[in-house]
């Protein structure tokens, strides 16, 4: 092997490591953003779960001081915490739902005359304008993807007590937002 073979061959082995590393670093913010999103990657018999367990999710939303002080006593809302009864996948979405229409009723007071956004189209555009702070606008996203593995996830249960933590949660956000 000569020396123009030898480099050719060189270049040939290292040339998709060196532009899979340059475009990596020029596209690491994005990067960041999509892989902070994944929650699980799975090939054949292998699964490797990248998600914050339910349980760290839901304690960033009770640790919020504008949630800790709303009380569960307001009789308007308490059909929210009466959906303990219902299995924990339909009363996630049940409860997602109520959310979701609460998120509306914002949406529409700032932007009246917007239709047909999507509602995550909805979060983004009430958190820009600063009528959902960051904590709300991570508590209620949050929220949205324990929603998403509810309705997508063929073997999906949570703890009683994670439910009711959820059911919690988002009754002292629709209590906070009506308050």
């Amino acid at each position: 092997m000569d020396v123009r073979t030898f480099i050719v061959e060189i270049v040939g082995k290292i040339a998709w490591p060196v532009t899979v590393f340059v475009l990596a670093l020029y596209f690491k913010d994005s990067l960041k953003r999509v892989v902070g999103r994944i929650i699980r990657f799975q090939h054949q018999d292998t699964v490797i779960e990248f998600q914050k367990g339910v349980e760290e999710i839901l304690n960033v939303a009770q640790g919020n001081s504008q949630l800790e002080s709303v009380t569960c006593h307001d009789a308007r809302f308490n059909y929210i915490l009466e959906l303990r009864n219902l299995p924990s996948r339909s009363a996630i979405i049940e409860a997602w739902l109520i959310l979701e229409a609460e998120i509306d009723k914002i949406y529409y007071k700032h932007f009246p005359d917007a239709k047909g956004v999507p509602p995550v189209r909805k979060l983004i555009s009430l958190h820009k304008k600063n009528a959902l702070n960051d904590t709300g606008f991570e508590i209620i996203d949050m929220l949205g993807r324990l929603r998403n593995k509810a309705v997508h996830e063929a073997e999906f249960d949570i703890p009683r007590a994670t439910l009711d933590a959820y059911l919690e949660t988002v009754y002292k956000i629709v209590a906070t937002v009506n308050g």
